[in-house]
């Protein structure tokens, strides 16, 4: 009887560390890391801007992603201080974008091709020209729909530098000159 005490007693003691070795894997956070350093995400914006004019094998969609202190009144150009990531996307879809793997492509509009530019930790505005890096190469894999989007790029900028951006959550639309729900 006093064996089994000491071995309950035993497997007691061990359980907690039995169940720390357990841990879940930790979600990936809706930033963008840059240089060793991390850029908050909080928000999402989607623009459809139609059959694109020269090369119509897609439809074109603009997403972006930014921290909460962008305003994105309208499409073009956000305001305020932060940080954002604009990707232009083209789908086999005019209604939704079509989930999936998009490559980089400099010029044209083919299906599942993007183009895209990024901006760190500046002001912009209407009156001031905006300091935004294009993306040189990458891949952008997009899962879900409007209501809950997850946009993950890895790829680099112009300047060769390594750049990834991941968001995961809605999407506000953006028509005309409003921001709609």
């Amino acid at each position: 009887m006093k064996r089994r005490l000491i071995i309950v007693f035993i497997a007691f003691l061990a359980l907690p560390f039995l169940m720390t070795s357990c841990k879940k894997d930790e979600d990936p956070k809706d930033q963008i890391t840059y240089n060793g350093e991390t850029f908050e995400l909080s928000k999402g914006y989607i623009y459809y801007l139609g059959s694109p004019v020269l090369k119509a094998t897609g439809y074109e969609w603009a997403v972006f992603v930014a921290s909460s202190e962008v305003i994105m009144p309208f499409y073009d150009p956000p305001l305020g201080t932060g940080n954002w990531a604009g990707f232009w996307l083209y789908s086999s879809s005019s209604t939704a974008i079509t989930p999936g793997t998009y490559e980089w492509a400099a010029s044209g509009a083919e299906e599942f091709t993007f183009d895209g530019s990024i901006m760190l930790d500046s002001f912009y505005g209407p009156m001031k020209s905006l300091p935004v890096t294009d993306f040189a190469s990458g891949t952008l894999k997009v899962s879900g729909s409007e209501t809950n989007i997850t946009v993950s790029f890895t790829g680099t900028l112009e300047g060769g530098d390594e750049i990834k951006v991941f968001y995961s959550g809605p999407l506000m639309t953006i028509e005309g000159d409003m921001v709609s729900k």
